[in-house]
């Protein structure tokens, strides 16, 4: 594809992946489906309600640092989030 970069992470955590990389794909980069991570799919059940960050910070006892909805502080929230179920085995 020209235009478009393929990220070279192993893995790109989002907590709304479909989202996120819609907004990484209006800037040419493109991450392969197996490299993403979404916590808010991947934190319940199918058919059940998909968390808010705010709510996934809450049922890991995590709290909000920073200032909510503001990309650097939602992408270290997923983050956080992703090492906490990483750590409990998720």
């Amino acid at each position: 594809m020209t235009g478009v970069q393929t990220c070279a992470l192993p893995i790109l955590v989002a907590h709304n992946m479909d989202f996120d990389r819609h907004g990484l794909a209006w800037l040419g980069v493109h991450v392969p489906e197996a490299n993403r991570f979404c916590t808010m799919v991947n934190l319940v059940p199918e058919n059940e309600k998909w968390p808010r960050l705010s709510e996934a910070l809450e049922h890991f006892g995590l709290a909000q640092v920073g200032t909510p909805h503001r990309a650097e502080t939602d992408a270290r929230s997923a983050g956080r989030i992703f090492l906490e179920m990483v750590r409990r085995g998720w």
